[in-house]
Order: structure tokens, then C-alpha cells, then sequence
């Protein structure tokens, strides 16, 4: 092999330099996402959650208490119950996760019970709240559609080009 000179050897020195540095920077990078960013965001979910969860555990005890009405009442109208129900299906389209959904709907079966216990003709009402839940399902679905064809429109773009 031939020697080397100066110059090739100082630009092997500084690339290698450059090298060392740059990986040294990516490995700074990922540990300061990994160790820093990471935490935060986690600790911000995190904080979301339990607050979603606190406000859920209000909204609860509310609906225990008047439920607790509900069952101490001797007469039990229909449309005193309308206002419960929808408020049930606002919580609903609120905490849309399935842990939070069947809480909730443990109430509304919870007062549904009671009502037919008091023999009392609840079908109006629980078919206004199904007509209701049905209809913001509903537009849920077709903002999903709009949403399904706009990326279908652009996966068939992206694939003719």
C-alpha cells in the first residue's frame, strides 16, 4: 500500500470526525425524544384522561342521585324521564370509548328497570332516545364516509401519478 500524504489523511480525519459526530448527535436526539418528549406527552394523556375521568365520576354521582329520585318517587312520568334521557345520550356522544358507554348505559337500563317496575309505558321515551342515538350515529357514519372517500380520491391520485 502506499503511504498516505497529508492531506488524504487529514480529510480521512475529518470524515471520520463528521461521522462520529453526526451519530453522536442522532444517538442525542432519539435518547432526548426518548427521555424527554416522550414524558411529556405521556404525563399530558395522562392528565386528560383523569380529568375525563373525574368530570365522568361527577356525571355519575349526579345520575346516581337522580336515579335514587327516580326510584323514591310514588308516579314516575314519561316525559319527566325525556330530560334524563337525553341527557344520558349527551354523555354518550361525549366519552365514546366502550368503557365509558356502558357506564352509562347501565344508568339508562338502570331507569328503564324502574320505570317497568312502576308499570309504567316507557316506549315512547326510550324510542325517542333510540331515534336520537340513531340519528348522531348516524351522522358519525356519513362524516366517516365523507372522510373514507376523500382518501379514497387521493389514493387513486397518488396511484395514477
Amino acid at each position: 500500500m502506499a503511504a498516505l500524504n497529508q492531506k488524504e489523511r487529514n480529510q480521512m480525519i475529518s470524515h471520520t470526525i463528521i461521522t462520529y459526530l453526526l451519530a453522536i448527535s442522532l444517538v442525542s436526539v432519539l435518547f432526548y425524544f426518548q427521555f424527554v418528549v416522550t414524558p411529556k406527552v405521556y404525563n399530558k394523556e395522562t392528565a386528560l384522561t383523569n380529568v375525563k375521568i373525574e368530570e365522568l365520576v361527577r356525571y355519575s354521582n349526579e345520575a346516581d342521585s337522580l336515579v335514587l329520585q327516580i326510584q323514591k318517587a310514588p308516579v314516575v312520568e314519561a316525559k319527566a324521564l325525556v330530560p334524563f334521557y337525553q341527557w344520558t345520550n349527551d354523555l354518550k356522544a361525549v366519552y365514546q370509548q366502550p368503557f365509558y358507554g356502558a357506564i352509562i348505559t347501565s344508568y339508562s337500563d338502570l331507569v328503564d328497570d324502574i320505570a317497568q317496575a312502576k308499570s309504567m309505558d316507557t316506549t315512547l321515551p326510550s324510542l325517542k332516545n333510540k331515534l336520537i342515538a340513531i340519528q348522531k350515529s348516524n351522522l358519525e357514519l356519513m362524516q366517516q364516509n365523507q372522510e373514507l372517500k376523500l382518501q379514497l380520491k387521493t389514493a387513486k391520485t397518488v396511484k395514477k401519478e
